[in-house]
Formats: structure tokens, C-alpha cells, sequence
């Protein structure tokens, strides 16, 4: 169980997370919602040790210093824009690794080479981050994460850079992650009907405070989405259980 308990952010005098807690199990996916600036972001770089907080990260029982979560937890920034004339292959291998001596156990770079291949980037393991596209880079560093076997996986807008296959993709990867490892996955999400159709849990933040925490059938309402995305929408459920969320008009 990741146990979130009162976090807190501050960037100067302005408080931009405001007591966040939260116990997540494991085998589940999360989709962190809300509005741009509502401290979504915050949240997933705090958690992973990256933001300075109050309050506390526990897995199980034990509170999470920083070497723990370098440990446990993984975590792909929203922005992946970074270049380098590291390979594809090096990079994924980097999550593992410490640096690239001049020789790497098979076994890794075959465990390596299987990230790539689950988003369809073995074919150009050779080529450097700066010679692929921004959406080839996002799937990278998303391999990387992956690849270093987490309790934890924290990410941010994972899809924001790719096609509708590769989102697809992508979340397809993170849930069967989530069933057959037991990882709990956190992803911070702006595509409301994507969330409802992969997550278990959404979390919805506004202001800097959780205004939701439920089911995606029991968040998504249309009050819940006019009071904090400031729009009219309409919620379908279109079978299985499954909510489609058609935005209507901002108010």
C-alpha cells in the first residue's frame, strides 16, 4: 500500500498542494485529474522525492526516505524533451544501471531490448534520443521506467506527445504492468474518457486540495467537472461499464 499523508507543496509563499492523503494498493492505476495548475504535477514530483513537501510517502509501513523511493519508485516527467547521443538501448539500459561499462550482462540488455519492444522501438535501438521524434522519446524514457521493474510508477501526461495508437499503446502497457507485476501506477491525465477506460481510481485536484477520490463512475460527474474544469459535459456510459466524457461548452 502507498500511503500519502498530508503532503504539502509550497513555491514561495503560495501553497499549491494543501494536504493531499491517500492510500493506494497495489495492482491498481490511478488517474490523477484536474485543471492545468491544480497541482497534479506537484504531486507525482513530490511523491517521487523530487519536490520538497511536508507531510509523509509510506509503502506498507515503512516511510520512504530518499534512497527508498530512488529504490521503489519510477517516475517519467511530463517533459521528455531532453536530447543525447545515447542510443535508445542505453538509455532503457540506464534505468538499471548505474553507467555503461564496456560490458553489460546479456540478460539485461535482452530484458532492455523487451521494453523497447512493447512500444515498438526495437528496430531503432541504435538511433540516439536526438534522432527520434519528440513521441519516440516519450516511449523511451516510459521503457526506462518500466524497464527498472518499480513498486511504484509515477507518470506524468505519459500520452501527451503521442498518436491515438501509441496512447493506446502505452496504457494497455501500464495496466497489464499493473495486473501481472502488482505495481501501482499513478498517471496524471487530461483525457477524461481515457482515465474512466484504464483507471480503477481517480484522484481529482483543484486548487491545490483532492475534490474527487473514487471509482471513475463514482468522480465523474457533470457538477464535479463544471465546478472544476469550468465546462458543461455530458457522461455516457457506452457499456461495461465504460464513460465516455463529451465536453459541451466552458462556462
Amino acid at each position: 500500500m502507498l500511503r500519502l499523508g498530508n503532503l504539502t507543496v509550497r513555491y514561495g509563499g503560495t501553497r499549491v498542494l494543501d494536504g493531499i492523503s491517500a492510500s493506494l494498493r497495489p495492482g491498481t492505476f490511478t488517474a490523477l485529474i484536474g485543471p492545468n495548475g491544480s497541482g497534479k504535477s506537484s504531486l507525482l514530483r513530490a511523491v517521487a522525492g523530487l519536490q520538497a513537501h511536508g507531510g509523509s510517502v509510506a509503502l506498507g509501513d515503512q516511510v520512504l526516505d530518499s534512497r527508498a523511493r530512488g529504490r521503489d519508485i519510477a517516475y517519467m516527467p511530463q517533459d521528455t524533451g531532453a536530447t543525447s547521443s545515447l542510443t535508445l538501448l542505453e538509455v532503457v539500459l540506464l534505468g538499471r544501471i548505474r553507467s555503461l561499462s564496456l560490458s553489460v550482462p546479456r540478460d539485461l540488455i535482452d530484458g532492455a531490448l523487451s521494453a523497447l519492444a512493447r512500444f515498438g522501438l526495437d528496430a531503432i535501438q541504435h538511433r540516439t534520443l536526438d534522432q527520434v521524434s519528440g513521441g519516440q522519446r516519450q516511449l523511451v524514457f516510459l521503457a526506462q521506467a518500466m524497464f527498472r521493474s518499480p513498486k511504484v510508477l509515477l507518470l506524468d501526461e505519459p500520452t501527451s506527445a503521442l498518436d491515438l495508437r501509441h496512447q493506446l499503446v502505452v496504457l494497455e502497457q501500464v495496466r497489464q504492468r499493473v495486473a501481472t507485476d502488482g505495481v501501482i501506477a499513478v498517471a496524471a491525465m487530461h483525457d477524461l474518457t481515457q482515465a474512466a477506460s484504464f483507471a480503477d481510481r481517480i484522484l481529482c485536484l483543484s486548487g491545490g486540495r483532492l475534490v474527487g477520490d473514487g471509482t471513475p463512475a463514482e468522480v465523474l460527474k457533470a457538477g464535479l467537472l463544471r465546478r472544476t474544469y469550468r465546462v458543461r459535459a455530458d457522461i455516457h456510459d457506452v457499456g461495461q461499464g465504460i464513460l465516455s466524457v463529451v465536453p459541451r461548452s466552458a462556462i
